[in-house]
């Protein structure tokens, strides 16, 4: 997309339960180090045979779906963007690939393609807060943790160690913008109130949130703002972010106020 206004109604005509916020269990999450103190992982990482959590035992066609790169390669003149979502489909359990289903088609082809053209000048990547499908659709509160503890903050230090002009994560809904933001400083925040934190810094990368492609399946009046959400992105991106202003409030003069 370019720098200039969203392009109208590229989402909307794409687009047709929403991602619900879970509770915390109380444990604190692990340092990200990402200043070069903990030596990165060497890849990104696939383990088809993990046991951490009982969502194994339902992934029987691709267990622990590995990080999904797309785009360009790395490099210090390239903008870098990981892309966090909330769990596996039956698509994607089908293909062992992140984001193949319907929703995955929206993203990037909606969100990544028609919005801002980033295939052809960034490096994307694609993963998923639990990495294995569950039947059921529901995750039980402490897998959400094992698979970022183990995986995805891996994967973030990985990334990290890779050359890239600037560096943003986009969270796709109300789970994976609860743990990067938790990790920011701001905890237990709701999807409706993380909104308006975009650009938070969590360094060297910088968060964005918006809704996940499959709350614009069942509800398109989000894609509108699904729009600025994406359009602040490439602001950034192009170096163009307006800085938070900070206004101070200066009591109006009153001519007849004597001393």
């Amino acid at each position: 997309m370019s720098s200039g206004s969203p392009t109208k109604a590229s989402l909307r005509k794409r687009s047709t339960g929403k991602d619900k916020a879970t509770s915390e269990s109380g444990v604190p999450l692990p340092v990200l180090s990402l200043d070069g103190s903990t030596p990165p992982p060497t890849s990104l990482r696939h383990h088809p045979t993990c046991n951490l959590c009982p969502l194994r035992t339902d992934a029987t066609l691709a267990p622990c779906v590995p990080t999904r790169h797309l785009g360009q390669p790395p490099s210090p003149t390239t903008d870098m963007i990981l892309v966090v979502g909330h769990r596996l489909g039956v698509r994607e359990n089908q293909t062992g690939i992140s984001f193949t289903g319907e929703s995955g088609d929206l993203l990037t082809t909606g969100y990544l393609r028609d919005e801002l053209n980033l295939e052809s000048r960034a490096a994307i990547y694609l993963a998923n807060m639990t990495r294995c499908f569950n039947p059921a659709d529901t995750i039980p509160i402490g897998q959400y943790r094992t698979c970022f503890t183990n995986y995805m903050i891996p994967d973030v230090q990985y990334l990290t160690s890779l050359p890239a002009r600037h560096r943003a994560i986009l969270c796709l809904g109300a789970v994976a913008a609860r743990y990067f933001f938790e990790l920011a400083g701001f905890p237990r925040l709701r999807l409706r109130d993380v909104l308006g934190f975009q650009a938070t810094p969590l360094p060297p990368w910088t968060l964005f949130v918006t809704y996940h492609p499959a709350n614009l399946l069942v509800a398109p009046e989000y894609a509108r703002i699904t729009e600025v959400h994406l359009y602040l992105l490439d602001l950034f991106l192009h170096d163009r972010l307006p800085s938070r202003s900070q206004p101070t409030i200066v009591p109006p003069h009153n001519p007849w106020r004597f001393p």
